[in-house]
């Protein structure tokens, strides 16, 4: 387990940890119960939520041979509370004292009264999407193997979400025997109708999955993520905008597309009008 990696939000910066640092962390008090982790398969979600991280919050007991009240054997004054290594790069101490310490700003683990964290749980209704950073370090870019399936899967869901539109056309078309409309116009205006339907449902589908957590279906899959140039996910509107150019174009001529064969920095043109790009997840 302390080779899996976590992340933890904190003051909007996130940062990378095994599992042992991460207990550290929170021995620290530079993590708190309602500071938001992740790890692949959990998502994101409060430490105090996590089943392995749930223990290291709760309250200490008292000593054998020491009071509730702090006084250890008959009488004896309270020790000197242990102080836990300080790790070089953890996250700043939000709190009064580290977590099981007398004294300080809170008792037994409780947070100091100026604590307060908003971050979201990733999937709580109600809440927004986590800001995505690397502690102001990009990650590396995604190769253009990763965009190139990308690109074709959501290809093939677009596709998938126009499919009602010729299902419903192969059950509506009736041969009118006129040459020049040789099928009837609502057999026609439908298939037109849904497939638009369906395009513009799954260009949307696309703007808020990456507005939530940076990626499309396609993106999610090969494992990419779409960032801007501070390390963000995209606004939902600003999505919108870079689905809009890409299919705008897609369709005037496709091979522009291949600009980002020949760009310096692997940008797609419409990714260089809304700055953005395409990244590692």
């Amino acid at each position: 387990m302390g080779a899996m990696v976590w992340k933890v939000s904190i003051g909007g910066q996130v940062y990378d940890a095994d599992f042992e640092t991460l207990k550290q962390w929170v021995a620290q008090g530079s993590v708190g119960p309602t500071d938001q982790v992740y790890k692949e398969g959990l998502g994101w979600s409060e430490a105090q939520r996590v089943p392995v991280l749930r223990d290291l919050f709760a309250p200490p007991g008292p000593a054998v041979g020491q009071s509730a009240g702090g006084a250890q054997g008959y009488g004896a004054p309270t020790a000197n509370p242990y102080q836990p290594p300080t790790y070089p790069q953890s996250p700043p101490n939000t709190y009064g004292n580290p977590y099981g310490q007398y004294g300080g700003g809170s008792t037994y683990g409780a947070p100091a009264p100026e604590y307060a964290s908003n971050a979201p749980a990733y999937g709580q209704v109600g809440y927004g999407a986590m800001a995505y950073s690397y502690s102001n370090q990009l990650p590396p870019q995604a190769s253009l193997v990763q965009r190139f399936f990308g690109t074709i899967l959501d290809g093939i869901g677009s596709t998938v979400f126009c499919l009602p539109g010729f299902l419903f056309f192969f059950a509506t078309a009736r041969p009118t025997g006129d040459p020049e409309n040789p099928v009837g116009s609502g057999a026609v205006t439908g298939l037109y109708l849904f497939v638009f339907l369906g395009a513009v449902g799954y260009l949307a589908l696309c703007a808020w999955m990456m507005s939530r957590n940076g990626s499309t279906p396609g993106k999610k899959i090969v494992g990419t993520v779409v960032l801007d140039e501070h390390g963000q996910y995209l606004g939902f509107w600003k999505a919108v905008g870079r689905e809009v150019l890409k299919n705008i174009l897609g369709q005037a001529c496709g091979l522009l597309l291949l600009w980002l064969l020949f760009d310096q920095n692997r940008q797609q043109l419409y990714d260089k009008a809304i700055a953005a790009n395409v990244y590692e997840a």
